[in-house]
């Protein structure tokens, strides 16, 4: 992951990230512990939900069709497109509001409180 996090010149140029070189290192890091925290049960429910919307649409569409194979077939494309959809779309917001709180934390304990809120 760490030769895929490449940060903006807007932020590197932020006078509070100045000379911290290690910068990519540890958002690189966060985001691992983001995602490895929030995927597992997103990934988890929407795969019960998946399944369970499965069942009922395939049983109804094919209840006259006498081919297992075509039924399992279909079956398993349609949980493999709705999980993986309802997944996405699930763990966005979760997952940017882990990021964020992962970051200042991992921020505040490397570098400490940002100078302008020390006194607040």
């Amino acid at each position: 992951l760490l030769g895929m996090v490449k940060l903006s010149p807007g932020v590197l140029g932020n006078p509070v990230l100045k000379g911290k070189a290690e910068i990519n290192a540890w958002v690189a890091f966060t985001l691992d512990r983001a995602v490895m925290e929030i995927i597992q049960p997103c990934v988890e429910r929407s795969v019960m939900i998946a399944c369970t919307t499965t069942r009922e649409l395939v049983m109804k569409d094919f209840a006259t069709d006498s081919d297992d194979t075509k039924l399992r077939q279909c079956a398993h494309l349609m949980v493999q497109s709705l999980a993986s959809n309802l997944a996405m779309v699930t763990c966005k917001d979760p997952l940017r509001l882990t990021v964020m709180n992962q970051l200042r934390s991992t921020f505040i304990n490397k570098w400490g409180e940002p100078q302008d809120r020390v006194g607040q």
